[in-house]
């Protein structure tokens, strides 16, 4: 075991109490063991989602399936969310005890390939950049070594010229200087369950110094088991909206943030609600996100759409009522 002080790279890992019948937490422990040479590099911070509160209450799966780990990774800690709100509350907890000079962010259930973050690392160091990814696909094998379309590779990128001309990289498999939660760069806000990490990336981007993408090996992610709502995902497009208004120079980025908040909100619009209050709901709250826009924002395109189909368009630019 290394006898540095400081760990090199820190992990967070976010993980449901319960972790049967499907053994996540174990296959993404079992890829962290793999990921150094020397372990004592690594720590491993796993937080247990509302854990139960009581000192006297037994231990969830989740924790007993972490601890079986202690001797692989020396640098392990099991945490218990017991007064937050979901993930991001979860996730917030683990960065804040986190002490690495790296830190990444995984679910229990990902499967990271061999040294990926070795690699990651070790690009972050030579290009000194805020950030560095793969630009994985969701869901992509472990072995996979899948490439992003953006481009050039292993350089580093001015982050905001890249959102201005329309190009959000999804870092949340990357490895990211842990300086950047010194303003609170890396927090994800609570209470959007996993629709929070839309105004983080934006928010992200447009206030880090550096990004760089770099080939590692693979990534793969597992799909939430509980896609948020349709009224969460529209909060998280109100908070993205919110978070690039407040920048200091929006205008150059208003163009792309309208294009995927309507785009968003649309396929929402179009998806079968299952109730009338549901769809009154969702449509009172699709028009409130629109109408924080801009109106010098780019708007869709409305061409060979139904009349009667209701679409951000309709709500923002008629006096339609909810039904």
């Amino acid at each position: 075991m290394s006898t540095r002080a400081r760990p090199r790279i820190s992990v967070v890992v976010v993980a449901e109490p319960d972790d049967t019948p499907d053994p996540g937490l174990a296959r993404t422990l079992a890829s962290l063991c793999v990921q150094v040479v020397d372990r004592g590099e690594l720590e491993v911070v796993v937080v247990v989602v509302d854990a139960p509160a009581s000192a006297s209450a037994p231990a969830s799966t989740a924790a007993v399936t972490a601890a079986a780990f202690a001797t692989d990774l020396p640098r392990l800690q099991v945490l218990s969310d017991v007064a937050g709100t979901g993930p991001a509350s979860a996730r917030n907890l683990g960065l804040a005890a986190a002490s690495g000079r790296f830190v990444t962010f995984v679910d229990a259930g990902d499967v990271l390939a061999p040294q990926r973050l070795a690699h990651l690392a070790g690009a972050l160091e030579t290009l000194r950049c805020d950030a560095v990814h793969a630009g994985d696909s969701r869901l992509a094998g472990p072995s996979a070594h899948d490439r992003s379309p953006v481009t050039p590779r292993g350089v580093v990128l001015d982050p905001r010229a890249e959102l201005a001309r329309g190009v959000v990289h999804d870092v949340r498999g990357g490895v990211f200087d842990r300086a950047l939660g010194h303003d609170g760069l890396l927090d994800l806000s609570e209470g959007l369950g996993t629709a929070a990490d839309l105004p983080w990336t934006w928010r992200l981007q447009l206030r880090s110094h550096g990004v760089a993408v770099v080939d590692a090996p693979g990534l793969a992610q597992r799909r939430p088991s509980r896609p948020p709502a349709p009224s969460t995902v529209v909060a998280s497009l109100h908070r993205t909206v919110q978070v690039v208004l407040a920048d200091r120079s929006p205008q150059p980025f208003l163009p792309h943030l309208s294009a995927v908040v309507r785009a968003r909100c649309d396929a929402l619009l179009a998806a079968p609600a299952p109730d009338r209050a549901d769809r009154r709901t969702l449509r009172r709250a699709v028009r409130t996100t629109i109408a924080t826009l801009p109106t010098t924002a780019a708007s869709v395109q409305t061409a060979g759409r139904s009349p009667r189909r209701v679409t951000t368009e309709t709500l923002a630019t008629s006096s339609w009522a909810p039904a």
